[in-house]
């Protein structure tokens, strides 16, 4: 808003001044005052238009600081209102959320509580039907067990009777066949005035019938047919001893029989009386040679004069027994039992457990532990063992021919832990050769058994490849048969070899072992070389 200054101007006329100012500078009064006027008129619009304008402008920047403190104040009410605003739809947002996730946190509850329903009633639906089921079952099968109980009842019956009447029939049949074979027996007898061995034909005739008759009778049969033909004097031990060599009278009960007990000179030779009982008997003059007695029970026995000469007592029971003037000849007495039993093995001065094949690991009395079988190479173990130097281990070689003369050592192998062998000194081929005499002078001697032809012999060694060992039976100059050791292998190869069980010939006298060495000495060697001889009917051995 301008405001507007309206100035009035009179004039007067004064005769006198204006003459009195007109004589002054040069200019009169009333031109002065003239100008004056036309000067202060401009210079007031001029101010005035100044003060106009600051003060316009003054009250334009007042006016635009308000508007601006205004709109300031209108644009952060707006925000505000904004803010509010947005907060106030979260919280309904938020709001409406939870609500809806409320509903469905409740319609899942209620979906989970529906089928959870549904499934209990399912499930007690299903036990129920199961149960149903299971007591139709039940009565289906207490019903079927009851009929198989009955029906094995009546089974069981049957068998008891068919049992009864089979034990009766075999009790009459073997009645029958003990009178039959007895009447048989006796007619032979009257016929070779008590001497079946009379001839050939009725002595093969009479031990068929034997053989044939008492591997079908029982054990207390047995043992009658054992008393009627000792009684008939068919098994003494005298020259004129039925041959029953290989009848099976495995885990017989010798004690069910009081005439046993004082029965003297019975034979039994080369029978298999295997887990046969003898316990508590009176043994006087027996004869057990070449019969099996493997795990058989003499506890308890007085056994006095009886052979038990090639026998094989493997595991047998001598324990607390009293024992006189009994011969183990080449008996196999391995983990047999002779603890607390008392009396002698010695007859003539000479202990007839020295001429034991093996007693490896036997129960002996005064709490001894037996030694291991017989073995009859002469420096067979190469082993430096017990020597102060290698050197000092040669005269094992003195046991062996060589050839060429002086031509191996004994040297330590890496390959065996650093083990002493028998080595060739040079690359050529070279041998080592022991002749092994049957006879002796190592005890046992075999001369029995093999003429008999029950010696079996196993050799066995421990050597490398490019090795090769022959075994010679002999008599004297004559060679009768031969038996290899050897097995192609790699060049690093070693191997701890044994034959099959070899049935020496019955007119062998002497074992020839040849060890020859094919290839360059520096690889080829042989460590413990051994021959073992049991008898044909020893456990260790397969009869062949």
């Amino acid at each position: 808003m301008t405001d507007s200054v309206i100035i009035v101007m009179t004039k007067t006329e004064n005769p006198i001044s204006e003459k009195n100012q007109n004589l002054r500078c040069g200019f009169s009064l009333h031109g002065f005052t003239q100008m004056a006027i036309h000067l202060i008129l401009p210079l007031t619009f001029g101010i005035f238009t100044v003060v106009i304008t600051f003060h316009q402008q003054g009250v334009a920047n007042k006016q635009r600081l308000e508007d601006r403190e205004l709109a300031r104040i209108l644009r952060e009410q707006d925000q505000n209102r904004s803010a509010s605003q947005r907060e106030q739809d979260k919280l309904i947002a938020r709001q409406q959320r939870e609500e809806d996730e409320l509903r469905r946190y409740q319609d899942l509850n209620i979906s989970a509580m529906r089928r959870d329903l549904d499934l209990h009633i399912a499930e007690l639906t299903r036990r129920s039907d199961d149960l149903n089921a299971e007591l139709q079952r039940n009565m289906s099968q207490e019903q079927r067990q009851h009929e198989l109980e009955l029906e094995q009842q009546r089974y069981e019956k049957q068998m008891a009777i068919e049992h009864e009447r089979y034990e009766q029939e075999r009790i009459k049949y073997q009645a029958q066949l003990s009178l039959s074979y007895m009447n048989e027996i006796s007619n032979l007898l009257e016929k070779t005035d008590g001497y079946l061995n009379s001839n050939p034909l009725t002595a093969a005739l009479a031990r068929a019938k034997t053989l044939n008759v008492i591997g079908q009778l029982g054990s207390n049969r047995s043992r009658q047919l054992i008393e009627f033909l000792h009684d008939a004097k068919q098994m003494t031990t005298d020259d004129k001893a039925l041959d029953l060599s290989g009848a099976q009278l495995n885990q017989l009960d010798f004690r069910g029989s009081s005439a046993l007990h004082t029965r003297k000179k019975l034979s039994l030779v080369g029978i298999s009386l295997n887990e046969a009982t003898f316990e508590g008997l009176q043994i006087y003059g027996w004869d057990f040679t070449a019969a099996s007695l493997n795990g058989a029970n003499f506890r308890y026995c007085n056994i006095s004069n009886t052979k038990f000469d090639q026998t094989s007592l493997i595991d047998a029971d001598f324990s607390f027994s009293q024992l006189d003037l009994i011969t183990f000849n080449h008996v196999d007495l391995s983990m047999s039992n002779f603890h607390r039993s008392i009396g002698s093995t010695c007859q003539n001065g000479k202990c007839s457990l020295e001429l034991v094949l093996s007693a490896d690991k036997a129960h002996l009395p005064y709490g001894r532990i037996g030694y291991a079988r017989a073995l009859i190479i002469n420096g067979g173990n190469a082993s430096c063992g017990g020597y102060d130097s290698v050197d000092a281990a040669q005269v094992r070689l003195k046991s062996w021919t060589q050839q060429p003369a002086n031509g191996f050592i004994i040297r330590r192998e890496s390959s065996i832990n650093h083990e002493c062998v028998y080595s060739a000194k040079k690359d050529a081929t070279a041998a080592l050769i022991q002749k092994v005499s049957l006879s002796g002078p190592h005890i046992p001697n075999f001369n029995d058994l093999v003429s008999k032809g029950l010696a079996v012999a196993i050799i066995r060694a421990n050597f490398s490849v490019g090795t090769e060992i022959l075994i010679e039976e002999a008599n004297g100059g004559q060679k009768i048969s031969n038996h290899n050791l050897s097995f192609p292998a790699s060049e690093d190869s070693w191997l701890y070899v044994a034959t099959s069980p070899i049935l020496l010939n019955t007119n062998a006298k002497d074992l020839i072992f040849t060890v020859t060495f094919l290839r360059p000495a520096s690889t080829r060697w042989l460590q413990l070389p051994e021959i073992e001889i049991n008898p044909l009917l020893s456990r260790h051995m397969p009869i062949l």
